[in-house]
């Protein structure tokens, strides 16, 4: 994280899964960058500060990829990931999720 020289402004409206949203489900964060550094594009949009609620404009930075963890929190690391093709595009897969859902398989199968 790279330290800052103004405050964080802490976002006191609409948030869904930890992320403040305006009206319409529209990134604030997304909004505040780029009412200061112009459109970001497709990139995400993350704090430098490591505060999830702040919408500080310096605060905030553009990335490539900021998803650092699948849905289930397990950490996206090369031993755990699997890239794959699918409908077109590329994505990657958490193997220690299909692990855990291979075990709930087999528990089902042999509880029948």
């Amino acid at each position: 994280m790279k330290p800052t020289s103004t405050p964080c402004m802490p976002w006191d409206g609409p948030v869904r899964d930890g992320l403040p949203i305006l009206r319409g489900g529209r990134s604030a964060r997304r909004a505040a960058y780029a009412a200061v550094h112009g459109d970001p594009g497709p990139h995400p949009i993350v704090t430098v500060c490591g505060t999830s609620d702040c919408v500080e404009p310096d605060h905030l930075a553009t990335t490539l990829d900021a998803r650092t963890h699948c849905g289930n929190r397990h950490p996206w690391r090369p031993e755990t990931t699997r890239w794959r093709r699918r409908r077109g595009h590329v994505e990657r897969d958490c193997l220690l999720c299909r692990a855990e859902q291979k075990a709930r398989a087999r528990d089902r199968r042999r509880y029948m």
